[in-house]
C-alpha cells in the first residue's frame, strides 16, 4: 500500500474515532440523565403501580425523568383549538369552533407530488412506515415545547421520502419556529399554526439553522419544499376514529396528531404497549407511523406506532428507539390528526395572500350554508396564475372559483365583471387546497384580477367562509395582532359584495393565488402576428405581456409553440434577433431564457424544443469527463 492511500486510511480512522465526540457538540443542549435523577428511584414504585393495573409496558429512567416538574410542564407544547370563553360575544356572521368534523373520507384524487400515488381502499391488519423506509431518525426536541413543529417537520419529511425514495431528509424545525409568524415555538402551538408557515413558506434545510432548543433569529433560509396541500382528519373525537386514521396513513403517508403526554408512565416509557385512560385533552404533538391490531392490552388488542421528538434515550427498548407503541383510544391518542397531502418545490411560483395568520375563524352567516368570497390581488410581476388555494372550513364543501379582470365600486357595493375563468369541485376533508386551473390566467405586472369563491358546506353549517381573525385575548392567542389588507370582500348573493369588516375592522378571506412569474430577463418584442411578422405592438416585454391582449390595447399577440415544443410550455415572445445566424428568427426557451431551435424548423421538422448550448460548454463537459476516467486509470495503477 502507498503512502497516500495509508495516509487517507488513518485519516478514515481518526474519524471514526471522533464521531461520538463530534456527535456530542452538535447534539442539542438537553439534560443527559438517563441513569438517575430526581425520579430515579421512583421508577420501581412507578413499574409496581403500572402492573397493579393490568398494563404490560415497561418503564425506565431517561433525560425527561431526571427534569423538575415546571420543565416537564413546558415540554408539552400542543395547543388544542377551542372557542373563547364567551362565544356569544363574537360578532354577527362570525364563527369560532372546535373543528370536530374530521370523517376520514378518502381522497379520491392523485395530488401533485403527493405523498402516495393511489387511493388505498384495504386496511392490512398491520403497517409499519419506519420499515418501509418513510420515516426519518427520531430527533430531540429538548427542554422547550416545540413538539408541534416537529411532527409537522416528521410529516413533510415522510411525505418526501415517499416521493424521493430516500429517508435522508432533515429539515429545520429551528427555522419553522423563528420564522413563524406566530412567536410562539417553545410556547406551543398547534398544526393550523405549522401548516400555515409552510405553505406560505415552506421547509429549509437542517444545516442553514441547526435546532438549538430555544427562540433565536429567522435567517431567510432557501426554501427546499413549500407545502400546497393538507388535510384535517380528525377533530377532538380521534381517539375512536381509528379506520379514518389508518386510511389517511395508507393514503397520505405517516399523519402528524396528538396525544396526553402528562402521566408519569409516558414520561417514562421504555417499551411495551402504552396505556393510560384519562380523559385530559392532548397536550403533546407527536407523529403516527403505522399500527398493529394483534398486541394486546388491558381493554383489548391493537396499538399505534408512534415517532416521538424526545431523542432515542426515550422508549430506548420499544419498538424502535425514541419510538413506542400506544394502545388505540389510550390518552387521546388521535385528536386533531392531519395530513400533508402534497408540495412542490417551484421556485418560480410566487403565493399570493392576505391571510397573514392563516385560518383562524369562520363567517359568513346569511342564513344559508352558502356564502361567496373575493380577493383582489395587484401582481408585481407579470406571469400566469396556475392554482387558486383556500381553506376549507368543512367536509365535503361544494367550491366554484371565478376569475375577473376589472371590480367596480357603487353605492351598494361592489361588482366584478370581464371573467377570465372558471373552475369547481368537491374537497374531501377539510383542510388546505390548492386547486390547479385546467386554463391558467394569464396576469400582467401592476394589473389587477380577482380570485372570487363561492362556498357551499353540505353539512348545513353556515359560516363557510374562512377568516384571519379570532378575538383579541384569546387565552392560547394573546398576542394575535389583527392585520387587513382592505381588500377582502364577502356577498351573500354572488352578485353585490361589501368588504370584510369585523367590529369596525377589516379582516382578510383565506383565498391565494399562486403565480408563475415570467423571467426578469425573459423580454423582447412583440409582434403582431405569431411567426414573428407585421408590426412590433410593444418592446422590451415579458413573454406573459406579450400574450394578453389587454396589455397591449387588445390587438393581435404572440402565442405558444404549437404543439408544446418549449420545455415548460411557457408562452414564448418572438425577440426580433437571428441568434445562431441562419437567416431565421429564433424563439426563447423561457426556463432559463436560452435560444430554442428556430419556430419555423420545429414546426416544419417536429423536432422538440432544444436550447443550444455554447460549444464552451460543450467542451467544458468533455474535459470533466476525460478527467474523470484518467483518475480511474491511475487509481487501479496504485
Amino acid at each position: 500500500m502507498g503512502d497516500t492511500s495509508l495516509s487517507a486510511l488513518v485519516t478514515c480512522i481518526s474519524l471514526f474515532v471522533m464521531l461520538p465526540l463530534l456527535l456530542s457538540l452538535t447534539s442539542p443542549a438537553v439534560s443527559s440523565t438517563a441513569g438517575g435523577g430526581p425520579m430515579a428511584p421512583a421508577i420501581d414504585e412507578l413499574q409496581e403501580r403500572i402492573n397493579n393495573s393490568g398494563f404490560h409496558y415497561r418503564v425506565a429512567s431517561n433525560w425527561i425523568t431526571a427534569l423538575p416538574p415546571d420543565e416537564i410542564q413546558e415540554l408539552m407544547g400542543y395547543r388544542p383549538p377551542r372557542p373563547p370563553a364567551d362565544i356569544s360575544a363574537l360578532p354577527r356572521n362570525v364563527a369560532y369552533r372546535y373543528v370536530d368534523t374530521g370523517t376520514g373520507t378518502a381522497s379520491t384524487s392523485v395530488h401533485r407530488a403527493g405523498a402516495v400515488p393511489s387511493v388505498r381502499t384495504s386496511l392490512p391488519s398491520s403497517y409499519d412506515a419506519m420499515a418501509l423506509g418513510y420515516v426519518t431518525p427520531v430527533r430531540n426536541q429538548g427542554s422547550c415545547g416545540s413538539c408541534w413543529i416537529f411532527a409537522a417537520i416528521a410529516d413533510l419529511e415522510s411525505d418526501v421520502s415517499i416521493v424521493e425514495g430516500s429517508n435522508q431528509s432533515d429539515f429545520s424545525e429551528q427555522e419553522a419556529g423563528d420564522c413563524n409568524i406566530w412567536n410562539h415555538f417553545c410556547n406551543g402551538g398547534d398544526s393550523l399554526m405549522s401548516t400555515n408557515y409552510l405553505t406560505k413558506w415552506g421547509a429549509a434545510n437542517e444545516s442553514c439553522h441547526p435546532y438549538q432548543g430555544s427562540e433565536t433569529t429567522c435567517q431567510n433560509c432557501s426554501i427546499l419544499w413549500n407545502v400546497d396541500n393538507w388535510r384535517r382528519i380528525t377533530g377532538s373525537n380521534g381517539e375512536s376514529q381509528i379506520e379514518e386514521i389508518k386510511t389517511a396513513i395508507l393514503n397520505y403517508g405517516p399523519v402528524y396528531s396528538t396525544i396526553y403526554a402528562g402521566d408519569s408512565g409516558f414520561l417514562a416509557y421504555d417499551s411495551g404497549v402504552y396505556e393510560y385512560w384519562g380523559t385530559e385533552e392532548p397536550n403533546h404533538a407527536i407523529q403516527i407511523i403505522g399500527w398493529d391490531d394483534s398486541l394486546e392490552h388491558s381493554r383489548g388488542s391493537g396499538a399505534w406506532l408512534i415517532k416521538n421528538s424526545w431523542g432515542t434515550s426515550w422508549g430506548a427498548h420499544g419498538p424502535y428507539p425514541g419510538c413506542a407503541w400506544v394502545a388505540y383510544g389510550a390518552a387521546n391518542i388521535g385528536d386533531y390528526t392531519s395530513a400533508i397531502t402534497s408540495y412542490i418545490d417551484d421556485t418560480d411560483m410566487v403565493l399570493y395572500y392576505y391571510d397573514e395568520y392563516g385560518w383562524m375563524g369562520y363567517c359568513c352567516g346569511y342564513g344559508t350554508n352558502t356564502a361567496w368570497g373575493a380577493v383582489r390581488f395587484v401582481p408585481a410581476e407579470s406571469g400566469q396564475l396556475q392554482a387558486v388555494d383556500f381553506w376549507a372550513v368543512d367536509a365535503g364543501m361544494q367550491y366554484e372559483i371565478r376569475i375577473f379582470d376589472n371590480i367596480s365600486e357603487s353605492g351598494s357595493g361592489y361588482t366584478f365583471s370581464d371573467q377570465l375563468g372558471y373552475q369547481s369541485g368537491t374537497t374531501e376533508e377539510s383542510g388546505y387546497y390548492s386547486v390547479n386551473l385546467s386554463t391558467p390566467i394569464t396576469v400582467v405586472k401592476g394589473n389587477d384580477f380577482i380570485i372570487q369563491v363561492k362556498f357551499t358546506t353540505t353539512s348545513g353549517y353556515e359560516y363557510p367562509i374562512p377568516i384571519d381573525y379570532l378575538t383579541p385575548g384569546h387565552e392560547y392567542y394573546s398576542d394575535w395582532q389583527p392585520t387587513a389588507s382592505g381588500e377582502s370582500y364577502v356577498s351573500g348573493n354572488g352578485v353585490t359584495f361589501t368588504k370584510l369588516s369585523i367590529d369596525g375592522s377589516l379582516t382578510d378571506i383565506g383565498i391565494r393565488g399562486r403565480i408563475r412569474e415570467s423571467p426578469e430577463e425573459c423580454r423582447g418584442d412583440c409582434y403582431a402576428y405569431t411567426n414573428c411578422t407585421g408590426s412590433i405592438l410593444a418592446t422590451n416585454v415579458s413573454c406573459y405581456e406579450c400574450m394578453n391582449p389587454n396589455a397591449l390595447g387588445g390587438e393581435s399577440w404572440c402565442s405558444t409553440h404549437e404543439g408544446g415544443m418549449c420545455f415548460n410550455d411557457c408562452p414564448a415572445c418572438c425577440d426580433g434577433i437571428d441568434n445562431d445566424g441562419d437567416s431565421l428568427i429564433d424563439y426563447p426557451n423561457d426556463g432559463g431564457c436560452s435560444c430554442c431551435v428556430d419556430y419555423t424548423e420545429t414546426e416544419d421538422s417536429a423536432v422538440p424544443c432544444i436550447p443550444e448550448e455554447s460549444s464552451l460548454l460543450l467542451l467544458s463537459t468533455g474535459l470533466m469527463m476525460l478527467c474523470l476516467f484518467l483518475v480511474v486509470i491511475e487509481w487501479k495503477r496504485g
